[in-house]
C-alpha cells in the first residue's frame, strides 16, 4: 500500500504552487475591491459583503495549500508545518472550518439572489452577511472545540492525503484495537462534516435551478429599451449564477467522494477490529493504488483549491469595475492606491 507515483505527486505539487501564487494575490485584490467599494444601492452592498467574506475565505484556503504542496514535492514526507504537532492540529481544524464556511457562503449567495428575484421591491439588511457568517463560523468552532476536548479525537498527518486531518481513533498504531468509543467519535466526526457539506448542496442546487428559470423568463418578457438599472441587476444575477455553477462543477467530485466513502463506512466499518483492518478495508474498497492515494486528494483539496483559484477570474471577467480596479487601482471614486499612499504620508507627518 505504498505505491504512489512520484511523477504524479510532482505534477500535483506544481499545480498547487501555481494556485497559491495566483490564487492568493487574485483573491486579495478581490477582497480589497469588494471591501472598499461604495454604493448607495442596498442590495449591491449586501452582495458585495458576501463576496468580501467569500474572497477572505478563498485567500485562507489558498494559503493552506502551501504545506500540501511541500509534502507533494517532498516525497510525501512530513514538511516543516505538518511535522509540528500543534501546527498540524491547527491546520486540520482551519481546513475543516474554512471548507465548510465556503459551502455555507455559496448557499447564502444563491438563496439571497433567489429571495430578491421573488421579492424585487424588498431590501435586505446590508450587515446581515457579516453577522450570519460570523455566527455560523463560531458555531462550527464551538462544535469542533467540543469534539477536540474529548481524548478520543486526535489530529495526525495522513500520508495518503498529504494533509493533517482529524480522526476519531485515539491511537493510530496499526495493532491498536479499535474500541466502540473510537468508532462512535469517528462516525460523529464524519457525520458532522458530511451534514454541513451535504445539506448545503440542496439549497444551492434548488436556488440555482429556480434562478436560471426566473432569469430566462424575465429575459423573455423584458421590453426593448429597458432601464440601465434593470440590465445591471440582470448582469449581477448572471454573475451570481456563474459563481454558483463554478462552485457546483468544481465540487461535484467532492460530493461524489463524500457519498462513496459514506457507503464504505456504513457497510464495512462495523466489522473492523484494528487500525490495520481499517486501512486494509479502505484500500480494498478503493481497489487500486491510484484511487487509494489520489481519489480523495483530487476530489477534495484540489477541486476546492481550483474553485478558489478561478473565482477571481470570474470577477475580472464579469465585473467591469473590478477590471478597472485591477488595472488602475480605483473603485470608482478616489484611487485605492492613491488613497492608501495619501494616508501613509499623513501618518508619517504625525
Amino acid at each position: 500500500m505504498t505505491h504512489f507515483s512520484p511523477a504524479i505527486d510532482t505534477i500535483l505539487g506544481v499545480l498547487l504552487c501555481v494556485i497559491v501564487l495566483f490564487g492568493i494575490p487574485g483573491n486579495t485584490l478581490a477582497f480589497v475591491y469588494f471591501a472598499t467599494f461604495r454604493t448607495r444601492n442596498v442590495s449591491q452592498v449586501y452582495f458585495n459583503r458576501i463576496y468580501t467574506v467569500i474572497t477572505a475565505v478563498d485567500v485562507c484556503l489558498c494559503a493552506m495549500l502551501v504545506p500540501m504542496a511541500e509534502a507533494a514535492l517532498g516525497g510525501r514526507r512530513v514538511g516543516m508545518i505538518f511535522s509540528q504537532e500543534t501546527l498540524c492540529a491547527i491546520s486540520a481544524v482551519v481546513w475543516s472550518l474554512f471548507t465548510v464556511q465556503s459551502v455555507f457562503l455559496i448557499a447564502l449567495l444563491s438563496v439571497s439572489r433567489l429571495w430578491l428575484i421573488w421579492n424585487p421591491l424588498k431590501s435586505v439588511p446590508p450587515r446581515l452577511p457579516y453577522a450570519i457568517s460570523a455566527i455560523y463560523f463560531f458555531l462550527n468552532v464551538l462544535i469542533l472545540a467540543t469534539l477536540l476536548s474529548t481524548s478520543s479525537i486526535s489530529t495526525y498527518y495522513d500520508k495518503r492525503y498529504l494533509i493533517c486531518t482529524l480522526s476519531g481513533l485515539s491511537n493510530r498504531s496499526l495493532n491498536y484495537v479499535i474500541t466502540h468509543e473510537d468508532m462512535v467519535y469517528e462516525h460523529v466526526l464524519r457525520v458532522q462534516w458530511s451534514m454541513l457539506i451535504g445539506l448545503a448542496v440542496v439549497p444551492i442546487t434548488i436556488s440555482f435551478a429556480i434562478s436560471i428559470y426566473k432569469l430566462r423568463a424575465a429575459k423573455a418578457t423584458r421590453r426593448v429599451g429597458s432601464t440601465r438599472s434593470l440590465r445591471k441587476q440582470e448582469q449581477a444575477g448572471r454573475t451570481i449564477l456563474i459563481v454558483t455553477a463554478l462552485y457546483i462543477m468544481c465540487n461535484i467530485p467532492a460530493f461524489g467522494m463524500l457519498i462513496w466513502t459514506s457507503l464504505w463506512r456504513i457497510n464495512m466499518v462495523k466489522d473492523l477490529s484494528t487500525v490495520q483492518d481499517y486501512l486494509t478495508s479502505m484500500y480494498q474498497y478503493y481497489d487500486s493504488d491510484f484511487l487509494y492515494y489520489y481519489a480523495w486528494f483530487l476530489s477534495c483539496p484540489v477541486s476546492v483549491a481550483m474553485n478558489s483559484f478561478l473565482n477571481p477570474c470570474v470577477y475580472f471577467w464579469r465585473v467591469e469595475r473590478f477590471r478597472k480596479f485591477v488595472r488602475n487601482g480605483t473603485t470608482g471614486r478616489e484611487s485605492f492606491w492613491v488613497s492608501t499612499t495619501r494616508r501613509l504620508r499623513i501618518a508619517s507627518l504625525h
